[in-house]
């Protein structure tokens, strides 16, 4: 469960900010598509591996978990990108 949310959190923006930055995109567009994939899971994510038969605690312990931490990932995101000048 922590390793699932982690990489959601911290892990998929970092990549996605050095793919946005590899075709060189610029201004506020990657900071925008960082904050986009530091979102929390979507509920849906739930429903769908009930539906399928999947792991349902999973899923729902990872919702709860990207819900709960991505107001910090998010507001803590601009901060070393400011740093970093971008």
């Amino acid at each position: 469960m922590a390793l699932g949310s982690a990489a959601k959190l911290l892990v998929v923006p970092v990549l996605a900010l050095a793919f946005y930055r590899a075709l060189g995109v610029s201004g506020p567009d990657p900071r925008v598509g960082m904050i986009m994939m530091a979102c929390p899971t979507a509920v849906v994510s739930y429903v769908m591996a009930s539906q399928l038969e999947g792991d349902v605690e999973l899923s729902g312990n990872i919702v709860v978990l990207t819900t709960a931490a991505s107001p910090l990932t998010i507001t803590g995101w601009p901060f070393p990108l400011r740093l970093l000048g971008w």
